[in-house]
């Protein structure tokens, strides 16, 4: 039987950036705050991005295997039900959280690198980490082979999104890996 956990505490979306532009009048010159800097990033992530539906459930249906970053021993956290979801699923799944060993039977590692060295492999990571975090899992990701990220909702961070585009990995932002399988599986 297909484990289908429920995700009430899912609903985490982040408004989109808003675009102001200040002139400054000596010399004309056009300035942008922070925000608008990490909005043009977002940019640099378009063609790398995989925004359609249809591109999202593409990848899941390519990829064997994915780790879960972030994975959680609270039952009622939406990483502790995806990850599940995704392994009832089929795919050969690496649980990654630094302050666990073991969560519902499965071996969690503390580090990607620390999976990938007991010979974890992974073709797909799931981020479920604050988005401070995400950067350095970009990293780690790329340089141990991963080929493409994806951002849940809540853990989307421009500047980690446009340095996976720049490292050649497949980004996927504003979307669940569990909605989009579920949604497929109705059709």
């Amino acid at each position: 039987a297909e484990y289908m956990g429920t995700l009430t505490s899912f609903n985490r979306l982040l408004a989109p950036a808003c675009w102001r532009f200040c002139m400054l009048a000596a010399g004309r010159r056009l300035l942008l705050t922070s925000v608008q800097r990490m909005s043009l990033a977002t940019a640099a992530v378009a063609s790398a991005a995989l925004r359609t539906e249809a591109e999202q459930l593409a990848l899941l249906r390519e990829v064997k295997s994915i780790a879960v970053v972030g994975f959680s021993a609270d039952e009622t956290r939406p990483s502790h039900d995806i990850g599940r979801f995704l392994h009832a699923s089929g795919y050969a799944m690496t649980f990654v959280n630094p302050k666990e060993s073991e969560i519902a039977s499965f071996k969690v590692f503390p580090s990607l690198t620390a999976a990938a060295e007991a010979g974890a492999k992974f073709e797909l990571v799931d981020l479920f980490i604050a988005p401070a975090r995400t950067l350095a899992v970009v990293e780690e990701a790329h340089r141990l082979g991963a080929s493409a990220v994806w951002f849940q909702p809540g853990a989307e961070d421009d500047a980690a999104a446009a340095r996976a585009a720049e490292l050649g990995l497949r980004v996927v932002r504003d979307a669940c890996t569990y909605a989009v399988l579920t949604r497929a599986s109705r059709l």
